[in-house]
């Protein structure tokens, strides 16, 4: 058992030193350390204002609940000053499948209207659902550029039947 646990150790500490060399070999292609830097100092502001964003409109959830905002830098771009937000709620109701859904699809989209006009800063978007009455989860992903475009909707299986 410990021998595995070694070995387990071993291998993350590998990964971090090839995540550190690649990070190094490639600096072009990464947002600078002062980039980096502005942007976690930006990431409690943005929390804040989308936060507040989501507030304005919970009066349109259908009987969801907004749980927490998380945002993160995108370090996936070379320039720094892009984020994405990620919303978690909760929605605790259980009626016709495709209510359900379209309810969650209409939030999901209300929440990204209001917050991606809040926070222009954000690249990308995503609502996480809870669904304890059906046991299961969700996501909807939305694409922030001129415009919102969807990205995955994963959704249960039953609401897609």
């Amino acid at each position: 058992m410990k021998e595995g646990k070694n070995v387990k150790r071993l291998l993350i500490v590998l990964l971090c030193l090839a995540l550190i060399g690649g990070a190094a070999m490639a600096e072009d292609e990464y947002p600078s350390e002062e980039s980096i830097m502005a942007d976690m100092a930006a990431v409690d502001e943005l929390k804040e204002r989308a936060t507040e964003a989501v507030e304005k409109c919970k009066d349109y959830f259908f009987g969801a609940v907004l749980d927490r905002v998380t945002v993160n830098p995108n370090y996936g771009t070379a320039a720094g000053g892009d984020f994405i937000g990620l919303i978690y709620m909760t929605y605790d109701i259980m009626d016709d499948y495709e209510d359900d859904r379209e309810h969650i699809i209409h939030t999901s989209t209300t929440v990204a209207t209001v917050v991606s006009h809040a926070c222009p800063e954000f690249a990308e978007l995503c609502v996480f659902w809870e669904l304890p009455r059906y046991d299961a989860q969700a996501k909807v992903q939305f694409l922030i550029g001129d415009r919102l475009e969807y990205g995955d909707v994963l959704l249960p299986a039953m609401m897609v039947r």
